[in-house]
């Protein structure tokens, strides 16, 4: 490999002789931790500051005016002061990174700086002055637990056997020292890699978070069961932990499922799974659960079944979502469409008795009218008769 374009190990060394102040050892400071920022960033503490150049102004290789905070903290560990600003030079020069540098040669400060500040990455050296790369790993994993801060360890050339060792250990990897420092080369690619990392995995968090906000907003049960016997995974909202439900109830208990459904509603419930079991198809089913120290409360339950590469099935997978207020709504409605139609069917027969008696009524006046009408007719017809008998005497 090539050394980095106008880069080599001797010049960053010159470089840094030139345009940083080298400062007392490090015993004369009160606290014997340095911070530095790179790409832009400015130091912490009143450490190393470049010549001639105002206080707010960080050196990292070429004047940089400061512009945003370092989000990514790096821990250098190591006796050789000379060493830590070269691989502070070289990921500073090389990496568009925003980077805060903590550096100390001691581990049991290290392991201090560790237990009570962020860390996002450790690089130290064989060189700690008191205590060895293993013993640090060590300690460290006792206090963070294995491969929580990804470490990389500087160690002198030829000392593979102890690489693989540290790496059992829970570092991320090693670097063997050269004579030519090429093995500053190789700091901003896995620096840079671990970053990526980092911030992957920062944004899968994220993203995480987000969905578990949105699942523990809404009322509803998401579940992934075992149908073959294996673990159950389930997922129970915040509000379902308050009407006594949790996940040790539910993934301990390959019945409970079953057991908690309404003595009414088993059956239905066993035959829409059977069929979903036989076919595949998506089980979706409303029935009741006997919540512990309360009273039942509606389900709607959609499930998808998940066969094995056997054609077999193997999980149940769905959501679960409380309709216990919508069912009380529905048997409210309900009651009032039976008032409704009690009310409906009472003026109606209210209406029918009231149209039968203006029947009756008109049925009477009618017969009269016909009587009254007949009786005018007949008067008529003998008025009518006696004006004829008068008027054939008058002439006769």
């Amino acid at each position: 490999m090539e050394m980095m374009a106008g880069i080599t190990p001797h010049s960053l060394m010159e470089d840094a002789e030139k345009n940083i102040y080298s400062g007392p050892s490090e015993v004369t400071f009160s606290r014997p931790l340095y911070r530095f920022a790179g790409a832009g960033r400015s130091y912490l503490g009143n450490k190393y500051r470049t010549k001639n150049m105002p206080a707010n102004t960080a050196w990292i290789g070429k004047t940089t005016l400061l512009d945003e905070a370092a989000d990514f903290r790096l821990l250098l560990i190591g006796h050789d002061q000379y060493e830590r600003k070269i691989i502070r030079n070289t990921l500073s020069l090389h990496l568009n990174i925003p980077i805060e540098f903590m550096e100390t040669g001691r581990g049991d400060i290290a392991l201090r700086t560790v237990g009570s500040e962020t860390v996002d990455m450790i690089i130290f050296a064989d060189d700690i002055l008191d205590m060895n790369g293993l013993e640090f790993l060590e300690r460290l994993n006792r206090k963070t637990g294995k491969s929580k801060i990804p470490v990389i360890e500087i160690l002198g050339s030829g000392a593979t056997s102890a690489g693989v060792q540290a790496m059992k250990m829970g570092a991320h990897d090693y670097l063997l020292k050269d004579f030519n420092g090429h093995h500053f080369e190789l700091l901003p690619i896995l620096v840079s890699r671990i970053y990526t990392e980092r911030q992957a995995i920062n944004a899968l968090r994220q993203t995480a978070n987000v969905h578990q906000t949105i699942t523990d907003s809404i009322p509803s049960v998401i579940y992934r069961l075992s149908l073959q016997g294996g673990h159950h995974d389930v997922c129970i909202s915040p509000q379902f932990s308050e009407l006594g439900l949790s996940v040790d109830m539910w993934g301990g208990d390959a019945e409970l499922h079953h057991r908690m459904c309404h003595e009414e509603d088993r059956d239905v419930v066993k035959k829409a799974l059977d069929h979903s079991y036989r076919t595949g198809a998506t089980f979706q089913c409303e029935y009741r659960v006997n919540i512990f120290g309360n009273t039942p409360h509606w389900f709607h339950d959609k499930a998808k079944v998940i066969m094995d590469k056997y054609g077999r099935p193997s999980l149940l997978q769905g959501v679960m979502t409380d309709i216990s207020g919508l069912k009380a709504l529905e048997v409210e409605l309900a009651q009032y469409r039976y008032m409704l139609d009690k009310m409906v069917r009472q003026r109606t027969e209210r209406l029918d008795c009231r149209v039968a008696v203006l029947e009756s009524c008109n049925l009477s006046l009618s017969e009269n009218y016909d009587k009254m009408r007949q009786m005018y007719l007949d008067a008529l017809l003998r008025v009518q008769a006696y004006e004829a008998l008068g008027s054939a005497s008058g002439i006769a």
